[in-house]
């Protein structure tokens, strides 16, 4: 092991003995941080175990699961009812724990595997439904969390944030070994368990916590801080202080033609007028609009250049100074190391939005999100992506490529409406979301559409790989 790696793997010890630290804390359920959360489902899995196992416990389970960490599953007609009956073939509640255990020693086990791999349920047209990894790794997660001294291991989330974040993490630690991918579940578990054995080199629970679990927690807040959305990691009180210490709240109006709008503060301006002279939003830097109309999620305007601009972002806090040294720690490793770095490092959005005082909730949800009708045409639905990230996307009907013509409502699409599309998001990522939130199956082509992107490059870095590529020269660009 070099200099460099160790020193690495020690920070990371370091950081995840911080967050050990503030997950071994007693909560409260009333509250709604991750740790609140994390305990609410634990006395769930608690209340329904022994005589209360059955398909319907489990369902429950599931259900308030995906509630809790927003996992949007995209169920398909008798999802859910399918996997709870799944699980409960897998044998008794202690058997399932077992076999969940074992397959995350990644020991062979045909049922467990098809439970990651398979698809749930019918759609409309009676096609088959969706997989379910996320929501499916969560319940066992739950399954293992409470016995540490039994399963010392756990076993991984496959979390979009975790995802996202792992590579960059395995090249300091493992930068002559070939990752897997995080394309099924067995490939992930192989790769987060040669970092596990890289950090913890064999050991049983670190600091009181499962191996899966302490890496998770440490992967999911540096992808929480690389999305600019600290609101699970803090309670209320000091997420609202948090905001103000940047400078980041809004006042939302309604515009005399009836639209909502809301204006920003004077030094917030100030800083994206100066900071993108007066161009537009792009890429990472966008504006999440929630469900209600009414209301503007400001959580997604906290990037690193605003941390950066403030002397003390996290004055005030209750975990002030492990706060400090937790985004001091993401931003040389993950972050942005440049706070000067001005736009010409991302790529426009097809739609730009002139940086004025006041901005239209309308305007913002357009230029950043793919529009998902039943209506849309596959020729228009890539022209939509390549005009946005100068990429390929093919849209498949079963397992040949649909046809320019065909509308996504034809190929069983699930849900209508907008789907969050930044630049920052791995093809990866894109592509199980796109069948998870809509039941839609796709692949990301390069520029030329000569051969499919990898998963883990981003949809940015998609519309840059070169003409007639080939696969090393993408895991270049990893």
């Amino acid at each position: 092991m070099s200099s460099m790696q160790k020193n690495m793997k020690d920070e990371v010890l370091s950081i995840m003995k911080l967050m050990a630290e503030k997950l071994n804390e007693e909560v409260s359920v009333d509250k709604r941080t991750y740790n609140d959360q994390r305990t609410l489902i634990c006395q769930l899995f608690n209340a329904t175990s022994g005589k209360a196992y059955n398909v319907g416990s489990i369902m429950l389970r599931l259900t308030v699961i995906d509630s809790l960490y927003a996992t949007n599953a995209a169920y398909s007609y008798f999802s859910i009812e399918e996997m709870a009956q799944r699980i409960v073939d897998l044998g008794s509640e202690t058997e399932t724990c077992q076999r969940f255990a074992n397959y995350a020693l990644q020991k062979e086990d045909v049922e467990v595997r098809a439970l990651f791999d398979e698809p749930f349920g019918i759609r409309k047209n009676l096609a088959d439904g969706s997989k379910q990894v996320s929501l499916l790794s969560k319940y066992a997660y739950y399954c293992l969390v409470q016995q540490g001294n039994k399963y010392p291991m756990g076993f991984p989330i496959y979390d979009s944030l975790a995802k996202d974040i792992y590579p960059k993490l395995w090249k300091k630690l493992l930068p002559k070994e070939k990752m897997k991918g995080s394309d099924n579940m067995e490939n992930y578990i192989e790769d987060l368990s040669k970092i596990c054995n890289s950090l913890f080199e064999g050991r049983n629970t670190i600091y009181g916590m499962q191996q899966f679990d302490l890496l998770d927690a440490y992967l999911w807040r540096m992808g929480k801080f690389s999305n600019g959305n600290l609101s699970l990691l803090l309670e209320r009180d000091n997420y609202v202080q948090f905001i103000k210490n940047l400078e980041l709240q809004a006042d939302t109006t309604i515009g005399k033609d009836g639209k909502i709008e809301f204006e920003l503060l004077p030094k917030y301006a100030e800083r994206m007028g100066k900071k993108y002279n007066g161009k537009h939003l792009i890429g990472k830097k966008r504006i999440n609009i929630s469900d209600n109309p009414n209301t503007v999620n400001v959580d997604d305007l906290v990037l690193c250049e605003f941390l950066e601009g403030t002397k003390n972002p996290f004055a005030g806090l209750k975990e002030e100074d492990a706060l400090r040294s937790i985004y001091k720690h993401w931003k040389e490793n993950y972050g942005c190391k440049d706070s000067s770095a001005g736009v010409s490092e991302f790529k426009p959005m097809p739609k730009p939005i002139p940086i004025n005082d006041t901005l239209t909730v309308a305007s913002i949800a357009e230029a950043f999100k793919l529009n998902l009708t039943a209506s849309t045409t596959v020729e228009a639905l890539g022209k939509e992506f390549n005009d946005a990230f100068g990429a390929r996307l093919r849209v498949y009907n079963g397992n040949k490529k649909a046809e320019p013509a065909e509308t996504l409502g034809s190929l069983g699409l699930t849900a209508n409406g907008a789907f969050e599309c930044r630049s920052s998001l791995t093809v990866g990522s894109f592509i199980e979301r796109m069948l998870q939130n809509h039941g839609l199956k796709v692949k990301v082509y390069t520029c030329d559409d000569w051969v499919a992107v990898l998963d883990g490059l981003t949809l940015e870095q998609a519309g840059k790989v070169k003409k007639s590529a080939t696969k090393a020269d993408m895991e270049k660009m990893l």
